[in-house]
């Protein structure tokens, strides 16, 4: 009996032995991944801008994630995925990306960030939208400050189509003298509203063919002072000088705060400040502007306002020299030394198109450039003796900055198949801007000589023509010239202008050697017909002054 106890009893602490070891199990070190804290998922994703029309190029930007991250995009219309690597010290990394699609179309864009360990995890995804770009632009209306008591001064902001005039009706009383809207849109003006406590006032305003509106609130407590910031332009490529307009209480001490830099000054008896700064950085860079208006150094009210670094739009027009260096990149075949590049080249920009060239043996190239100053140019030309070589040029034009990869024989039309590219970096060759640098002002020449045959003025016209055609023709002959031609429905529009040079102004068998003569191209329109592009001959005096060839008839005899 003692021993049929005694197992029983044995059995039984066995049992209590697993129990326990089962709990300590399962509620200690059983499972060790619920040990960890689960990794953290920072960062931000941001597309700017978040809407354009069809082909906007749109950066797609990742803040604030591990750093040395790997990126990948994904694009609910099917575009191909995008990757990016985030910098090994903030975790910021972007791309450009260039969005297609119809009016209305929502593209959603989700980001997948691969940690340096592996380990992957998404953020909040965001949107672009594709618009028309033939809509107008939608009229908004903004108040500041947007609610007080009776007699509150009240800044309106209307937004819409840039250079257009604006309608602004308050309470259905319409205000006279509102301000066109200027090159960004926007248009501002001040106004006491009054009214009964608990009411609103209703604001709207038109531009074109869209209107917004806003409301403003009367309330019992008094109108707290307001400080806002306005730059005008709010982005522009490193270089651009902006204006700052503060607004805030009348007769105050001004701190202003310019990337951290600080600027004092007061506003004026109508609670205005002004000044101009100049921005610099790189494309995407953002500086905010920050100012604090009164004496007590805190709690004063503040405003503030940012400013964009763009690309692309630096310079425009051309052909603009670079004083550029280039090396070789890669060389699989050996071409370089019959190649022997040159350092310089020229640039010319439009509003989306990039056109590059330079002397042998650079190949001019033209293509397109985005708002962010990415570009890609295709051209084909002779490389080494060797003709229809196919070079593509890559890169980014950055304020005045130029870098890219030039590559020569991207079809394989060099010996070998193999390419030849080279790494270019380039900077602006300033020209001087002193008055004597200045070229002829031909266009306004022919913008003159288009009105006086609008006016019928014959003998202005005779007095801009070279002495060379007077002593050939006498001025009688060519006044009764100059009056039997004149027609109002002729145009005549500057396009290119080379030169100077010694020219042969010839007519009727007889040669004349000007010196300082401009070869100038135009183009010559007749009512409603195409334009027709022909060549002409203008010089320019020591004082400026232009003047023109023609044929008026028979030559004075002997």
């Amino acid at each position: 009996m003692r021993d049929k106890r005694n197992i029983i009893l044995a059995a039984a602490a066995a049992l209590l032995v697993l129990i326990v070891l089962f709990f300590a199990f399962t509620a200690g070190g059983g499972n060790d991944d619920d040990d960890q804290d689960a990794e953290p998922t920072p960062g931000t994703l941001s597309l700017s801008p978040s809407e354009g029309p069809d082909g906007t190029t749109s950066t797609i930007a990742v803040q604030g994630v591990v750093p040395g991250s790997a990126i990948q995009a994904k694009f609910s219309d099917g575009t191909p995925d995008g990757t990016f690597a985030t910098d090994n010290t903030n975790g910021n990394g972007s791309m450009p990306q260039i969005f297609t699609g119809s009016p209305g179309d929502t593209i959603t864009v989700t980001v997948t960030v691969t940690r340096p360990n592996g380990t992957s995890y998404q953020l909040a995804p965001q949107t672009f939208t594709i618009t028309d770009p033939n809509a107008p632009k939608q009229t908004t209306v903004s108040l500041s400050p947007t609610s007080g008591p009776s007699g509150t001064s009240v800044v309106i902001t209307v937004n819409g189509e840039p250079g257009q005039p604006v309608t602004v009706v308050i309470d259905g009383q319409a205000i006279t003298n509102f301000p066109n809207t200027d090159a960004s849109g926007n248009s501002s003006q001040e106004h006491t509203f009054n009214g009964q406590d608990g009411t609103t006032s209703t604001v709207s305003g038109t531009v074109g063919s869209t209107s917004g509106s806003a409301s403003f609130t009367f309330d019992n407590a008094p109108a707290q002072p307001t400080v806002t910031v306005e730059l005008s332009p709010t982005e522009g490529p490193s270089g651009t000088t902006t204006t700052i307009t503060v607004t805030g209480p009348p007769n105050q001490p001004v701190t202003l705060s310019i990337g951290g830099a600080i600027t004092n000054g007061q506003t004026d008896a109508n609670g205005k400040f002004t000044t101009t700064h100049t921005m610099n950085g790189r494309v995407g860079d953002k500086t905010t502007v920050e100012a604090q208006v009164g004496s007590t150094g805190t709690g004063d009210p503040k405003g503030s306002a940012e400013f964009t670094i763009t690309g692309g739009t630096a310079i425009e027009g051309g052909p603009h020299t670079f004083i550029s260096t280039t090396m070789i990149s890669r060389d699989p075949g050996g071409h370089g030394p019959f190649v022997r590049m040159l350092a310089g080249l020229n640039l010319f920009i439009t509003i989306n198109s990039i056109t590059v060239d330079g002397d042998d043996p650079w190949v001019s190239v033209t293509g397109d450039i985005g708002e962010d100053g990415t570009f890609r140019a295709e051209g084909q030309g002779t490389v080494a003796g060797f003709a229809d070589v196919t070079v593509v040029f890559e890169g980014q034009l950055e304020g005045t900055t130029l870098t890219g990869e030039y590559t020569m024989g991207t079809a394989g039309e060099l010996p070998g198949g193999e390419a030849i590219s080279y790494s270019v970096e380039g900077e602006l060759d300033a020209p001087d801007t002193s008055e004597a640098s200045q070229p002829p002002d031909f266009a306004g020449f022919y913008a003159d000589f288009n009105q006086a045959q609008a006016n019928g003025d014959a003998a202005g016209l005779l007095d801009q023509l070279h002495p060379a055609v007077l002593e050939r023709y006498g001025a009688d002959a060519c006044s009764t010239y100059l009056a039997s031609i004149l027609n109002p429905d002729v145009t005549i529009e500057f396009v290119d202008a080379t030169g100077p040079e010694t020219w042969a102004y010839t007519t009727d068998e007889v040669a004349t050697d000007v010196d300082g003569a401009y070869t100038v191209t135009v183009e010559v329109t007749v009512g409603d017909a195409d334009p027709i592009t022909q060549d002409t001959h203008l010089t320019v005096s020591a004082d400026g002054e232009i003047a023109w060839f023609t044929d008026c008839g028979e030559p004075i005899a002997g």
